[in-house]
């Protein structure tokens, strides 16, 4: 499958609730994000609309080292926030605007996202494995 602009990034249980939002002081929070978002110019990382961001974090995952590794923390809009955590936009009534927004982001059709989708599902339960991640 070609490069794609927006994807989706299902993070494994073992690191749910390990998320900045949740571990760093409200005010400190909130520092940093305004700070990613000034850093964006007001815009998405991705598609560029401008409007109200969400911080998301960008994690990557030694399997074998069961750890994870903040990388990089970027300012998203809702639609483009909502594919990279697809499975909680499903839950709550939200997927099929998340995979619409996936497809016309990246100009793929239907099979391509199904492909990508599966990729992703594949990743995460292989991430699965791992009861805990270390920070």
């Amino acid at each position: 499958m070609r490069e794609l602009k927006l994807t989706i990034d299902m993070l494994p249980r073992g690191a749910w609730g390990t998320n900045l939002s949740k571990t760093l002081p409200q005010k400190d929070w909130d520092v940093l994000r305004k700070a990613v978002y000034n850093s964006a110019g007001g815009k998405c990382a991705i598609c560029g609309k401008e409007g109200e961001l969400h911080a998301h974090e960008i994690w990557s995952f030694d399997i074998s080292a069961k750890r994870q590794r903040l990388e990089n923390i970027v300012a998203l809009c809702p639609a483009c926030h909502g594919v990279k955590h697809i499975r909680h936009s499903q839950r709550i009534g939200y997927g099929e605007h998340a995979k619409r927004h996936f497809m016309e982001v990246n100009g793929c059709t239907n099979s391509e996202f199904a492909e990508h989708y599966l990729e992703a599902l594949s990743l995460f339960n292989e991430r699965n494995r791992v009861d805990k991640w270390e920070r």
